[in-house]
């Protein structure tokens, strides 16, 4: 009879420290997520408080250049017209256009990040033939780049299926990085190749490639590169190129070497129609 009861005294007093054994276990958890979840905020909080600043940096540089030649080139044609020659208004007036324009591809770069970043943009493939699709655009790199390089294009002349306008993002970013980083009158190869895995772009150039200490982050936004000087750039390209290189379902590769150029691959798998 004792032997029973101690039994079961035993028994319940077991029971008893294994429900608050586990408890304890139950709220050490807790307590340990939170604390996680508490140090992921922080880090996220981090991160964003990095990239605000980068942005800020990256527009108070970028945009003071332009407005700069804005501001100087109206004050000269505002306050002495009469004297200038044309050839001289002209070309202030150039200027002038040339700095807009380059102001509103910034802000173009910036608000259609925004865009991927919020989900607004997916894919949507379509058909389209590959020189006559790409040949424009390289056209519009030449005019946009005063022909800095030469761009040597090799493409079937076939037709496949793909987004346009993410297609358009990846080439137009990789091929005017390519030109901006190389010397003048040098050389860029953008090559396509059509197969069974999809379509292959790859963009080679002879420019001033990317520092080993820089591609841990070569697609963050606002970042560049520690080898770039005083070449104008928001640090916003090869993040595009990311961004819609992922929503096309492709992958991309690159190799480089600093002073010793850059090649970009990009894989996209192409749309059956299926």
């Amino acid at each position: 009879m004792i032997l029973s009861f101690s039994t079961a005294v035993v028994g319940f007093v077991s029971l008893a420290f294994l429900k608050h054994h586990r408890r304890l276990i139950g709220d050490y958890a807790g307590a340990e997520a939170l604390a996680l979840h508490r140090d992921e905020e922080l880090q996220l909080e981090r991160e964003l408080g990095e990239l605000k600043g980068r942005f800020v940096s990256m527009v108070s540089h970028e945009f003071r250049t332009p407005l700069g030649v804005i501001l100087t080139s109206s004050d000269l044609l505002g306050g002495y017209w009469e004297r200038l020659s044309v050839e001289r208004r002209t070309g202030l007036i150039d200027d002038i256009r040339a700095s807009t324009r380059r102001m509103a591809e910034m802000m173009d770069e910036v608000l259609f990040l925004s865009r991927v970043e919020s989900g607004k943009l997916s894919y949507r493939p379509a058909s389209l033939h590959l020189r006559g699709f790409f040949e424009p655009i390289i056209d519009e790199i030449l005019s946009s780049t005063d022909h800095r390089c030469l761009i040597r294009f090799e493409a079937p002349d076939q037709a496949t299926s793909a987004d346009q306008l993410l297609l358009r993002h990846i080439v137009t970013n990789l091929l005017s990085n390519a030109v901006k980083y190389s010397p003048a009158g040098s050389s860029v190869d953008f090559v396509i190749t059509l197969g069974d895995d999809g379509l292959h772009l790859e963009i080679a150039d002879r420019g001033i490639g990317i520092p080993d200490s820089d591609v841990r982050r070569l697609f963050e936004p606002f970042h560049r590169g520690a080898n770039v000087g005083d070449i104008p750039g928001t640090g916003l390209g090869l993040t595009i190129v990311k961004r819609c290189v992922d929503l096309h379902g492709g992958t991309i590769e690159w190799r480089s070497r600093e002073s010793g150029g850059t090649s970009f691959t990009v894989r996209l798998p192409v749309w059956s129609g299926e």
